[in-house]
């Protein structure tokens, strides 16, 4: 197994699935498992609602149909950011290779007249701290020699010593 010391984040990922999935193969009762979180969600909304456990019953599923409303929202956004990077890579595809270089040298900042269509654009609109933000130039738009390196170095994560008897 590699040091967790130095793994990248994939490789952790991983391992913490390993870990969860042989913690819950070793679980005999899931039940009495989790019945300690259970109660604890429990008393959280009879507290919230002053001990009334017909108002904390209202009180737990108020706090579901929150998670529901912000789980659809986010399915929601997901779509249309889908949508909006399949349109702008269709444009992509359909601009020629003199239209691709100028959008290239106008996202990195150069004076160069953007071709047509909706998502140049949009990119026309936005201002250079907008461009800024976002990092600079898209990867999709430079070519390969250009493309930067990611910014943060792989996380170093730092495990408790284990014991002999661990199933890992």
């Amino acid at each position: 197994m590699p040091n967790p010391r130095q793994a990248p984040d994939s490789e952790l990922v991983l391992v913490a699935r390993l870990a969860a999935h042989t913690s819950w193969a070793n679980t005999a009762d899931r039940t009495a498992r989790t019945a300690p979180a259970r109660q604890a969600l429990d008393a959280k909304f009879l507290a919230e609602a002053g001990g009334d456990p017909v108002r904390a019953g209202h009180v737990r599923k108020a706090h579901f149909a929150r998670l529901a409303l912000k789980s659809a929202q986010s399915r929601r956004k997901a779509r249309e950011m889908t949508a909006d990077a399949e349109a702008a890579e269709a444009e992509l595809t359909q601009l020629s290779e003199q239209e691709r270089d100028a959008l290239a040298l106008l996202l990195r900042g150069g004076d160069a007249e953007p071709p047509g269509g909706p998502v140049a654009s949009s990119i026309r609109r936005n201002t250079s701290a907008e461009l800024g933000a976002l990092g600079g130039a898209s990867a999709c738009c430079l070519p390969q020699t250009e493309r930067r390196p990611p910014r943060t170095p792989p996380r170093v994560v730092e495990f408790p010593p284990r014991s002999p008897t661990s199933p890992l």
